[in-house]
């Protein structure tokens, strides 16, 4: 049984700027023998946002698989894809939007 899925998103983590989110998949994948009738608890430790920029691959959290209070696979959870910071005039471009909208809002 796969305790650890290479190919599953255990997380996902904002950004900032309105850039899209950062999924967070386990580094590498655990393969464990386990009794079909023993129950397994998983604990995803992830931050809910991060700064960017953020790398493929970056250490973003951990994953670990328990049974009756054992770990019995573990993984560092990294960002499945890279997302850039924008420049100055991204940046700028993106707060002139919100207050726009803030405005738009406070008039309406």
């Amino acid at each position: 049984m796969w305790a650890i899925d290479g190919d599953r998103t255990y997380a996902t983590a904002r950004t900032a700027y309105g850039k899209p989110p950062v999924r967070l998949v386990a580094a590498k994948p655990a393969l464990r023998v386990v009794h079909v009738e023993r129950p397994l608890v998983e604990r995803v430790v992830a931050p809910v946002e991060v700064s960017l920029p953020v790398r493929e691959g970056q250490r973003l959290g951990a994953v670990q698989v328990l049974a009756r209070g054992k770990v019995i696979a573990s993984s560092p959870l990294v960002a499945a894809n890279t997302v850039e910071r924008p420049g100055v005039v991204g940046r700028v471009g993106f707060y002139a939007g919100r207050t726009f909208d803030h405005l738009g809002g406070l008039l309406g």
